[in-house]
């Protein structure tokens, strides 16, 4: 067969159906395995299992010792290489390799992508790696596996279905305000604008930026007009820099002022200190644009393919 990836959620739907069926000797080196992982990659008798088994990725929830315990039982002969992170699955005449460790945190909640193959030089070469991380390595018993049975375990993996991420950061950003925080009195005609208009930008909030709150403020006309939807926006504030938001809708309201919506992402601090960031940012003339943002009437406009690295100590921050 030609070569094939299968991505998302297809995975494990493919390799699942097609270990379940073979009878041909499985090898395979993928570094975590989960509790469900003998019915997600089912092995058999003399089949070959090399994964991390090491303390810290048993105790961490990344490896399960029970699933561990079954593949033993079912007479898979297992290897512990600890700091292994390769996901390949090694068929006769077939080769699984890619992103997807064997657990239903992979299988659900990630998005994986892994390439099918039966070209003979990708398997020939995936063989001899096998080969090397079994020469040497700890081989799992039963009695070595009972102290690992014992651990405790804090199920500390990754999860995204469990956790807010900063989905809604962009990939590419040109402009970017630098700014104090903007301080309002709203009035009549804002608390107006606002009803009539959070329906509508929620629902494109919904769509376009899943991971974010949505954030509004009375600005002047006069910045308006300098400022863009889709401009990227930071303000400081007592020497903290709050977190990233975006413009996303203008409502004029009249008397020069215009309602400003913003969607701003939730998985990131809410603010950081202004000396972290600059330590964050590695860029030593920010400190000097803050400055001279201050300076301004609606802060200091960035432009250019360099904007996003004034978003990055935020995302390093929260890593």
């Amino acid at each position: 067969m030609a070569s094939k990836v299968y991505a998302r959620e297809l995975p494990w739907q493919r390799i699942t159906k097609v270990l379940s069926s073979t009878d041909q000797k499985v090898r395979a080196a993928v570094a975590y395995i989960g509790a469900d992982a003998q019915k997600i990659m089912p092995l058999k008798k003399g089949d070959v299992l090399i994964c991390d088994a090491s303390k810290g990725a048993i105790t961490s929830g990344s490896t399960s010792a029970e699933a561990l315990r079954k593949y033993i039982r079912d007479g898979v002969d297992c290897y512990s290489c600890p700091g292994l992170h390769a996901k390949l699955i090694l068929l006769p005449r077939k080769l699984f390799i890619g992103s997807a460790n064997a657990s239903a945190n992979s299988r659900d909640n990630l998005i994986e992508a892994v390439l099918e193959t039966a070209d003979k030089a990708s398997r020939d070469s995936a063989a001899r790696f096998i080969d090397s991380m079994m020469v040497g390595r700890f081989v799992i018993t039963k009695n070595r596996l009972k102290p690992l049975l014992a651990l405790p375990v804090r199920n500390s993996f990754y999860s995204p279905s469990k956790e807010v991420l900063p989905t809604s950061m962009p990939s590419r950003v040109t402009r970017l305000w630098i700014r104090p925080m903007v301080q309002f009195s709203p009035t009549k005609a804002y608390w107006r604008a606002r009803e009539n208009s959070v329906a509508e930008v929620s629902r494109f909030r919904n769509e376009s930026y899943k991971g974010c709150t949505l954030e509004d403020s009375q600005e002047s006309d006069q910045y308006v007009k300098k400022a863009h939807l889709g401009d990227w926006i930071i303000e400081i504030i007592n020497n903290r820099v709050n977190r990233p938001r975006v413009i996303i809708g203008v409502v004029p309201i009249g008397s020069g002022q215009s309602l400003v919506w913003c969607a701003q992402p939730k998985g990131i601090p809410r603010s950081i200190r202004l000396d972290d960031y600059l330590q964050f940012s590695g860029t030593p003339k920010l400190e000097i644009l803050a400055e001279k943002a201050f300076k301004t009437n609606f802060g200091l406009l960035i432009t250019g393919s360099d904007s996003k690295r004034y978003l990055w100590p935020f995302l390093q921050k929260n890593t």
